[in-house]
């Protein structure tokens, strides 16, 4: 054993031993003195080991600064489990341990077996209805194969990610921006105008399920709702833009009260979730309004409080729309007759008439989207959109514009 010299009463000394061998020591004082061993002769070996590199580099043996001694171990003075099972069980880690390091597989397999054994029977106290099967049943090392051929392991799953017609609009306007966004899910800054369009969706459920509980909505209980819903922790102590959206909201109130009380549908459910499966993947998201015609026919409605960006041309091939389409089905066994965008701040209805040839062409390029998405086809697609890109400044391929 080398040790440099330090004195007993600031030992700290930390001994590992098994039943058959001491296999560490280490002793620390201070910061520049330490304990180090190396053994001779353990378990398995016919000769003496060598000393490691880095002792014979310092000559640990005619080394003034090293206080060099050897002493000898007596395997039958160290500690040992009494328990007959328990030492069988350290026998068994043991060989495990070693015919793993051996690459002797079968041998290791059959060592697992045993220490199955040796757990079902100090749980049972017997091996009736041991089965060793049950130990190997296994689905194997995820992605072991793409380790083997050097393959990175997928950044999104189709079993655990789920889409949304947002996520999915996103990819379509920049596939870098969708990576980090939902993928790296980097942070983005928060923003005021989502203060105003949950407080509207939040106010529009209130009503309608007052409504249906037979409570009229009017504008009064419209504002009470409004501001027992006004979230002010966006806006972080900007009280004259606060004040701002409060006022355009409150008046985005009175549009949704004139428009409904004007329309002739009536409700059927509001902020209904719903999932479909596209090429094995899950798209989920939550319809703010379902309606029912006078002629039983549906309607979805989608409330929007920001500018009108659509129009009855674009509105078309909106994937938001198509997929409320197909949401709607799933729900109710029956496709819309139609979905629309309604701006409640510019009082503007953008309507898309469902057909359902064009809803099955929408599906296929949707598939595609969705291959595009799990394939990790994560391209940056820059352009005039990149000057208000939240991921601007870490983006390499942004437009220099």
């Amino acid at each position: 054993m080398a040790n440099t010299h330090i004195p007993d009463n600031d030992a700290k000394t930390l001994y590992l031993l098994d039943e058959k061998r001491l296999l560490y020591v280490a002793t620390t004082r201070a910061k520049s003195h330490l304990y180090i061993t190396y053994a001779k002769v353990y378990e398995g070996r016919k000769t003496e080991a060598k000393p490691s590199k880095f002792l014979t580099e310092i000559n640990f043996k005619q080394n003034p600064l090293v206080d060099f001694k050897e002493f000898k171990v007596d395997p039958k003075a160290l500690p040992v489990s009494s328990e007959p099972l328990e030492q069988l069980k350290q026998e068994y880690q043991a060989s495990v341990v070693n015919s793993i390091h051996q690459m002797n597989l079968c041998t290791a397999i059959q060592k697992i077996v045993g220490l199955g054994k040796i757990k079902y029977f100090k749980e049972h106290k017997t091996l009736d209805g041991f089965d060793s099967a049950d130990l190997l049943k296994t689905d194997g090392e995820p992605h072991i194969d793409d380790k083997l051929y050097h393959k990175p392991a997928p950044l999104i799953k189709k079993e655990t990610f789920r889409l949304s017609p947002s996520k999915i609009d996103t990819y379509e306007d920049c596939p870098l921006k969708f990576k980090f966004q939902y993928v790296l899910r980097v942070p983005q800054l928060p923003k005021t105008y989502f203060a105003m369009g949950r407080t509207m969706h939040s106010v529009a459920e209130q009503l309608v399920k007052m409504e249906q509980n037979g409570t009229k909505p009017t504008k009064e209980l419209a504002l009470e709702v409004f501001e027992q819903q006004w979230d002010s922790a966006l806006y972080r102590n900007q009280r004259t833009k606060e004040s701002q959206d409060k006022a355009t909201s409150k008046e985005m109130i009175k549009t949704y009260l004139d428009w409904d009380e004007k329309n002739p549908n009536t409700p059927v459910d509001v902020e209904t979730k719903f999932k479909i499966s596209i090429h094995d993947a899950t798209i989920s998201g939550i319809i703010d309004r379902v309606e029912m015609t006078p002629d039983g026919e549906y309607e979805v409605i989608d409330f929007k409080t920001g500018k009108a960006y659509k129009n009855k041309n674009t509105i078309k091939n909106d994937i938001q729309m198509n997929v409320y389409a197909l949401g709607t089905e799933k729900l109710y066994q029956k496709l819309p007759k139609k979905t629309s965008l309604f701006y409640i701040k510019s009082n503007e209805i953008v309507s898309h008439f469902i057909d359902r040839e064009r809803l099955e062409e929408f599906k296929t390029t949707l598939g595609e989207t969705v291959d595009d998405i799990f394939d990790e086809k994560f391209q940056a697609n820059p352009g005039w959109k990149c000057r208000w890109c939240d991921y601007a400044q870490i983006c390499d391929e942004k437009d220099p514009i």
